[in-house]
C-alpha cells in the first residue's frame, strides 16, 4: 500500500484525505493537536508532532517519520504555510518523501501577492495595482481610496492569532491614508509583508476560478471553471456556494495564465470580471488544493490521485485519469454546507440572496455532509453553534 502524509487535519486536509480514502493508500497525519476532523470514519494514523511547523523540532520529527517507511511516502501540503515549509526545507525532505509541491520559481513568485504582480504583467495579464507596505511607507502610493490592505501571503490571516484581528476576511477596506497607516500598525504583528491594493468591483456573477492540474512544463492536463455565488464575509470572503460553469473566455484566460507561467500541479486561478470595463482580471493563484477541489471528482478526475500518479511517474494512470474526464459540464454546485445553513438562517427574509434557484437546478457536492461519515459535519455544526452560546 502507498503511504500518504498530511501535515495537519483541518478542513482542506480532510478533503484531501477523502480523496485518498481507498484501499490502495494508508494515511498518516503529522500534527501537534486534534480537532473535529479527527473524529471520522476514515481510517488514518495520527502521529503527534512536537512544536509548530516553523520549528526545528517539527522538521526533525517529520524526517524521523519518513525514515521509518520502506518506501518514500507522498506528502501533500494543504495551505500556503505548508507549501512554503516544504519549499524551504525541500533539499532534506526530498531524501525521505516525494513532495507534492510546485516548482521553486512558482513558489517564490506566485504565492506572494506582491511578487506575482510583475510576473503577470510581464506575460501581458492584468492584475490590480498593488503596493508593498513597510515601516515609514509613503502615504502617496498612487492608489485610489478606498483600497484594501491584506497580507502578501494568505496563510498569515488563516490562523487563530490572526482571526482575533481580522476575523474571516481576506482583506480589510481602508478609506484614506491615515486609516491605512492605522491598519498597517495593527496588522504588522501578524503579517511580515502587507500590501495595499486597488479594489476591483466585480460585475454581477463575475467572480470565477479556473481550476486545473498541469504537468511540469505547465501544460494543463485538465481544467474547469467555477463561479462564486455566495461568499462570507461579503466582499472579501471565502466561497460558501459556487457552481461549475462553461465559460470559455474565463477557461482560456486561466489556461493561458497557468501555461505561460509554467505553474505545475494543482492550481486555482481566481479571476474577476471588472464591473466598469468588463475585462477579466487575475486576482490570485493558489498553487495547492483549494477548498472546492473535490468538484474535480464530480467531473471525472480526482486531482489528488492524479497528482500522486503524475509525481510518482505512473504515466499509464495519468493517461487513464485524463482520458476519463467528463469535459466541462456546468451542472454541479459546491456547498460549504454548515456555512450555507448559517447564511440561509441569517437571510430568511431575503431568500433571493441564498441563490435557491441555482441550488435546486444543480447536482450537489457537499463540503462535509456524508451519509457514510456524519461525524465531521455534526462536529462542525456543534463548533459553530458553540460560538453563539
Amino acid at each position: 500500500m502507498e503511504q500518504i502524509v498530511l501535515l495537519d487535519l483541518k478542513f482542506n486536509h480532510f478533503q484531501i484525505m477523502r480523496n485518498f480514502n481507498q484501499t490502495l493508500f494508508r494515511i498518516a497525519v503529522y500534527s501537534n493537536s486534534r480537532n473535529i476532523f479527527h473524529n471520522t470514519a476514515i481510517k488514518f494514523e495520527h502521529i503527534k508532532a512536537d512544536g509548530d511547523i516553523d520549528t526545528q523540532i517539527y522538521l526533525a520529527g517529520l524526517l524521523a517519520l519518513g525514515g521509518n517507511f520502506k518506501k518514500k511516502p507522498f506528502i501533500v501540503p494543504a495551505t500556503d504555510e505548508e507549501v512554503l515549509f516544504l519549499y524551504k526545507n525541500s533539499e532534506i525532505i526530498e531524501k525521505y518523501y516525494t513532495i507534492s509541491n510546485p516548482k521553486k520559481d512558482i513558489v517564490e513568485n506566485v504565492i506572494d501577492k506582491f511578487n506575482i504582480q510583475d510576473l503577470l504583467k510581464f506575460h501581458g495579464f492584468t492584475y490590480p495595482k498593488t503596493a508593498l507596505l513597510s515601516d515609514g511607507f509613503e502615504t502617496d502610493l498612487k492608489l485610489d481610496y478606498p483600497c484594501i490592505i491584506k497580507s502578501a501571503s494568505a496563510g498569515d490571516w488563516k490562523n487563530e492569532k490572526s482571526s482575533t484581528l481580522v476575523g474571516e476576511s481576506k482583506a480589510v477596506v481602508v478609506n484614506d491614508a491615515a486609516e491605512l497607516a492605522l491598519y498597517f500598525e495593527k496588522f504588522k504583528r501578524i503579517s511580515p509583508r502587507l500590501i495595499a491594493q486597488e479594489i476591483i468591483e466585480p460585475a454581477e456573477g463575475g467572480i470565477f476560478s479556473f481550476c486545473s492540474y498541469s504537468d511540469r512544463d505547465g501544460k494543463v492536463l485538465h481544467g474547469f471553471v467555477t463561479q462564486k455565488l455566495i461568499q462570507y464575509p461579503e466582499g472579501f470572503g471565502t466561497a460558501v456556494l459556487c457552481q461549475t460553469v462553461d465559460d470559455n473566455e474565463v477557461y482560456e484566460l486561466g489556461r493561458s495564465v497557468i501555461e505561460r507561467l509554467g505553474a505545475d500541479g494543482v492550481c486555482e486561478t481566481e479571476i474577476i470580471r471588472d464591473a466598469r470595463t468588463g475585462k477579466l482580471i487575475i486576482i490570485e493563484i493558489n498553487t495547492r488544493h483549494w477548498m472546492q477541489h473535490r468538484l474535480s471528482t464530480r467531473l471525472g478526475v480526482n486531482y489528488s490521485l492524479l497528482d500522486f500518479y503524475y509525481r510518482t511517474g505512473n504515466d499509464e494512470k495519468v493517461r487513464e485519469f485524463v482520458g476519463n474526464a467528463n469535459g466541462r459540464p456546468r451542472n454541479f454546485i459546491w456547498f460549504d454546507d454548515v456555512g450555507f445553513m448559517i447564511y440561509v438562517v441569517k437571510n430568511l427574509f431575503q431568500p433571493r440572496k441564498c441563490k435557491l434557484r441555482e441550488v435546486w437546478r444543480n447536482k450537489w457536492e457537499f463540503s462535509l455532509f456524508s451519509l457514510t461519515d456524519l461525524r465531521p459535519f455534526w462536529g462542525c455544526v456543534w463548533q459553530k453553534v458553540s460560538k453563539f452560546r
